[in-house]
This record gives C-alpha cells, structure tokens and sequence, in this order.
C-alpha cells in the first residue's frame, strides 16, 4: 500500500519542508512470489522501493545555476537516499527511534533534471550483513535516467542474514 506523505515524514523524523518524496511504495521479495509476475525481484535483491517526487520552481531551485536552472545534484541524492532509506526500514520495520545511519554514497549524476519535471526512483535493498546495508538506486524521468547510486548503511539492530 503506498505511503503518503505525512507517513513518510513521520517514518523518516524529517519535516515536509525538506521531503524529497511524494509517494512510496514497498514490495519484499516475499510479496514478488504471491503476485502474478508484474514486479519481478532478482534473486539476490530482498525488497525495492518506489519513490516520486517532483521538484517544483521555488526560492531553492530558482538560486541554482541562475542562467540555465536545473534541480541540484545534491538535492537529487536526498531524494534518493530518502527513498532507499524507506525501503530499509520498512524492510526492518525500524521502530523506537532508531535510525539507519548513511555510511557511503557513490553516484553518478547522468543528466540534468528541469524544474517541474517528475522523477521516479527505484532503490533495491541488495544485502544485510553484520548491520551493514547495501542498497542501490535508479532515479529517473519517463524519458532519461537522471542518476544511479550504490549506498552503504549503517543499521545497529540487524541480524546477520535477515
């Protein structure tokens, strides 16, 4: 069932003023087999998240790049990390506060996103050892992908193997 906004400001301990998610869903390698093959998970991914959002002309995108203005890398990566971030705790059902902490981030910015257009992210929760976790994502517009990441988390409670 998605997430609406207020969910996921509440799930992430983040305000809606600096939300870079609409909508998110979740689907666990578990949920993939019950369903009728719409979704197929490779074998080594335990759970995907899909994120969207789209970033609007504001005061914060218009101060960016004044003669040619794009959606900041930086803010790119937030909604990126926001998204996996939410695929990593409904994956744990993270609860009392406790927070995955981001240990590493690699990205590679592939094209500029305009002001006003939608992206869409897909994040792969790919492997949980010793309460490290690895994650990737793909953010991209219906016409080009914007961004790919490989994110690193820190999670204090998890179990090997889990």
């Amino acid at each position: 069932m998605p997430k609406t906004r207020s969910e996921i400001s509440k799930t992430l301990d983040i305000g809606t003023e600096f939300l870079f998610l609409n909508s998110f869903s979740y689907l666990s390698a578990e949920e993939t087999a019950k369903t009728e093959n719409q979704f197929e998970i490779e074998e080594n991914i335990l759970a995907q998240g899909f994120g969207t959002y789209e970033f609007k002309d504001s005061s914060l995108t218009r101060a960016h790049f004044l003669s040619n203005q794009v959606v900041p890398g930086s803010l790119l990566l937030e909604s990126v990390l926001q998204c996996t971030a939410m695929t990593v705790y409904t994956h744990l059902e993270a609860s009392n506060g406790l927070r995955a902490l981001i240990i590493g981030a690699s990205i590679e910015l592939r094209n500029s996103l305009e002001i006003g257009e939608a992206i869409h992210i897909v994040s792969e929760l790919e492997k949980i050892d010793r309460g490290i976790i690895r994650t990737s994502a793909i953010c991209k517009t219906s016409e080009k992908i914007i961004c790919k990441a490989q994110l690193k988390y820190w999670y204090p409670r998890t179990v090997v193997g889990k």
